[in-house]
């Protein structure tokens, strides 16, 4: 996390979490102990055809799916996992819980860094990577602020820039990493928006064969509706055409594709 940081890409720190250590070293100890599965609170579902391929398909409620965050699971770990609580809305999991006297059952739902918690990104971040202040500057070119570090920005934040007596809400539009310079412009502004992105490499979650140019639906960030995209192989990977433009597409970010209800590969933002 802190590599990529440093480098200005932006990852998804829930989705490297159940990739790198819940459905990795936890299964891995797990299965060790002979166990055979590992369960999960995670809203999503998972379904088990006649050939014994595990699929990955999104919650009953769309509004909380969490498949997103499973989005780099493999075939593997998706076969010796279970989620339990798939089938049920999130107002029935309080009332079991309620009904069975658990002590959350009134407990907000998580947030923060996986097994670090509900931390200041930036005095996190400062323990390994030491700041570099730059510019802060408007898609024309002037001179706005000066920030503490680009690393630290994703593209179309808001919160964090600290740059007051504009006219409208601005975002981060562009970082140019080399220069350590942030770009800021509005929401209507057009260098916030694009009509593609690629991929270098998908990581497959089941292992049937997919075949290119591929009409689906794509997710570039957690409860976004899907979006209609074109994906094509390009000389050194895969191009994502949508059909609308996009907001804020970040580096690092993941891109997560679906066919009907099912997640069936992923790739890293490039």
């Amino acid at each position: 996390m802190y590599k990529w940081y440093s480098k200005g890409i932006t990852p998804n720190p829930d989705i490297m979490c159940n990739s790198e250590v819940k459905f990795k070293v936890f299964l891995e100890e797990a299965l060790e102990a002979w166990f055979d599965m590992v369960a999960t609170g995670h809203y999503a579902r998972i379904s088990t055809d006649e050939t014994w391929t595990s699929h990955l398909l999104k919650w009953v409620d769309p509004n909380k799916d969490q498949s997103y965050f499973l989005a780099g699971l493999s075939q593997f770990q998706l076969s010796k996992s279970l989620f339990p609580i798939g089938h049920l809305e999130k107002p029935r999991v309080r009332e079991i819980a309620h009904e069975a006297w658990l002590p959350n059952a009134d407990r907000k739902d998580s947030q923060g860094i996986c097994f670090v918690g509900k931390v200041n990104m930036s005095d996190f971040l400062e323990k390994k990577i030491n700041p570099k202040p730059g510019k802060v500057l408007d898609t024309s070119g002037n001179i706005l602020w000066e920030h503490k570090w680009v690393f630290y920005y994703t593209i179309g934040q808001r919160k964090g820039l600290d740059i007051w007596g504009q006219d409208e809400p601005i975002f981060v539009v562009r970082k140019d990493i080399e220069k350590n310079e942030i770009i800021v412009g509005t929401s209507s502004d057009l260098a916030l928006y694009e009509d593609m992105l690629f991929v270098k490499q998908w990581n497959y979650l089941s292992d049937e064969k997919i075949s290119f140019p591929l009409k689906a639906k794509t997710k570039i960030r957690y409860r976004q509706a899907d979006q209609d995209c074109l994906i094509s192989e390009v000389e050194w990977g895969y191009e994502v055409k949508f059909d609308q433009d996009q907001r804020a597409i970040a580096a690092g970010q993941i891109c997560a594709i679906y066919l009907d209800e099912e997640l069936i590969m992923s790739g890293v933002i490039q």
